[in-house]
């Protein structure tokens, strides 16, 4: 919550104008001050005692004149009357002191919520560096790339943007095993990439390309990603690289002749997904097609044959097949 800090203006002073009880709390001033009043809310004395101005009406009830909306007896004083053209103006107040006070300490301790904190230098955090809107600016304004989104675990990510679109985010559960990244579009409005790491079982799971511009090297199992498409008038989707295809309405027996959604590099590993349902791929040299070894059609009767192909941009090779008994 922020502090409300009360203003104050150099010099300010003004008269009373008319007389007033102990209890009113609509006051009219005249005079240098009337107009040019400290910005609301501001503490001023009135003889000996202080009021708190809340609201300044300029001009009111007349040219020269001001409408104060104020509380009475503050600070430890008493209300009291006052006559026309007592003096109104401002003293200093322990409390104005105090607020500062108060208000630095809550940012030391951690108690304060800052709304927003712009550094143009930098930032060393001796502890954790947490907030709902971290945001930290370029040595280029004009690029303006930011980390924002700093939340708890959870409920927010490490989110990173370009000239304020979003392209990068890192998230985690509340119980932080799962660390999750998570990559944008050129709008930043979609997912284009997943990349999971757990630290419970250390599995990490990639949707999306993943690309190794050096060598990846495995300590422990590398399995490749599981999907059961399904053929739908002869084209099935590509979606991971070890591929269990099922035929049509469950067909007895199917043709694979396309599967699309594949790009470049990309590696297939396919056989059928029940020994009750054959699937033939058949050779073409359609876009997505499969160009077989001698241009021969690979029937897959069983779940132990398999066939490995690469796609080259425009189709896939076949690299090995296998009829395992």
């Amino acid at each position: 919550m922020a502090t409300t800090f009360h203003k104050v203006k150099d010099n300010w002073y003004a008269l009373l104008d008319g007389a007033i009880n102990n209890s009113v709390t609509s006051i009219v001033i005249d005079g240098a001050g009337a107009g040019g009043e400290p910005t609301v809310p501001f503490y001023c004395d009135i003889d000996s005692e202080a009021i708190r101005v809340s609201a300044v009406a300029t001009n009111t009830p007349t040219a020269g004149k001001s409408t104060l909306t104020v509380t009475r007896a503050q600070l430890g004083t008493s209300a009291a009357s006052h006559s026309d053209n007592a003096a109104v103006q401002q003293n200093a107040y322990a409390q104005q002191l105090t607020e500062i006070h108060t208000a630095v300490n809550g940012i030391e301790n951690g108690t304060t919520t800052l709304a927003e904190v712009n550094v143009t230098g930098d930032v060393v955090a001796g502890g954790d560096l947490i907030g709902d809107n971290v945001s930290v600016g370029a040595d280029d304004a004009a690029v303006a790339r930011h980390i924002v989104n700093c939340g708890p675990a959870g409920v927010g990510a490490v989110e990173f943007q370009d000239a304020g679109v979003k392209r990068l985010a890192l998230s985690y559960d509340a119980a932080g095993e799962l660390l999750t990244i998570t990559r944008y579009n050129s709008s930043g409005a979609s997912p284009t990439g997943v990349f999971s790491f757990s630290s419970d079982t250390g599995a990490i799971v990639a949707t999306g390309d993943t690309r190794f511009n050096g060598s990846a090297l495995a300590s422990g199992a590398f399995r490749i990603g599981a999907s059961t498409p399904v053929i739908s008038s002869g084209v099935a989707a590509y979606t991971s690289a070890y591929a269990a295809v099922d035929t049509e309405a469950a067909a007895a027996t199917d043709d694979l002749d396309t599967m699309t959604g594949a790009s470049v590099g990309a590696i297939l590993v396919l056989r059928t997904l029940s020994d009750s349902r054959d699937v033939t791929v058949k050779h073409s040299t359609a876009t997505n097609g499969f160009r077989l070894a001698g241009g021969a059609d690979f029937a897959m009767t069983t779940t132990r044959h398999m066939l490995m192909c690469i796609h080259n941009g425009t189709a896939w090779l076949e690299l090995s097949r296998s009829t395992n008994s």
